[in-house]
């Protein structure tokens, strides 16, 4: 039954779409880690919680690394590695979303 009691029922597991087997990508780990998530709220912090492309406050803001995240594993929790960037800005560069 895809509906129950006027819900849909979504599959997990093994039944549903986006199954891999169990294995959960390094990468994901990495970045849902507590350390992870300490490194961004001190880049945050450390930029005042301002793009530091136009130096605007607010917005969706995200931690860029400068140096390659896949790249450069030693830098991944280096400050001096990531600076604040509003959306806009961190789609534009050269390493947005890409795994080398």
């Amino acid at each position: 039954k895809l509906y129950k009691e006027g819900k849909i029922r979504i599959p997990k597991g093994e039944k549903s779409n986006f199954w891999k087997g169990g294995v959960t990508n390094k990468n994901t780990l990495v970045r849902s880690s507590g350390a992870y998530k300490q490194w961004r709220k001190n880049i945050f912090e450390r930029d005042n919680y301002t793009c530091q492309n136009p130096k605007k406050i607010g917005g969706v803001l995200q931690a860029h690394h400068i140096k390659s995240f896949s790249k450069f594993k030693n830098l991944r929790f280096e400050t001096e590695n990531g600076k604040t960037l509003c959306k806009n800005c961190h789609v534009k560069t050269d390493t947005y979303l890409k795994s080398f």
